[in-house]
């Protein structure tokens, strides 16, 4: 860590980080193909649609939170957050998943 012209904390980060950072958004665009395949089969076509329009929200809100709240995700611990809502993406691909499984089809 190192401080730029203001001497705040400036975070470098390593191979690891770049790694997860890359994992992280691969998990994200599979995980939106299979929910588009899933619905377009389970569900009307157009809701395959809907997958997308999610994903891309929730990325927006999770972007808009991080600058609203400067003091929550502060540059010391990063790269903590980073690992603590990447455990928390996985638990939840994993639970909205199975909800979707466990709702009964209609025709």
């Amino acid at each position: 860590m190192s401080l730029d012209n203001q001497g705040s904390p400036q975070i470098q980060a390593d191979r690891n980080t770049y790694a997860g950072l890359f994992l992280v958004a691969l998990s994200t665009l599979m995980y939106e193909i299979l929910l588009t395949r899933i619905f377009s089969v389970t569900m009307w076509y157009h809701f395959a649609f809907v997958a997308i329009s999610v994903a891309m929200f929730g990325m927006t809100v999770g972007a808009i939170g991080v600058y609203l709240l400067p003091n929550y995700f502060r540059p010391e611990r990063v790269k903590h957050r980073l690992a603590f809502f990447s455990l928390c993406y996985a638990w939840a691909i994993v639970l909205s998943f199975l909800i979707h499984l466990r709702m009964p089809a209609r025709s």
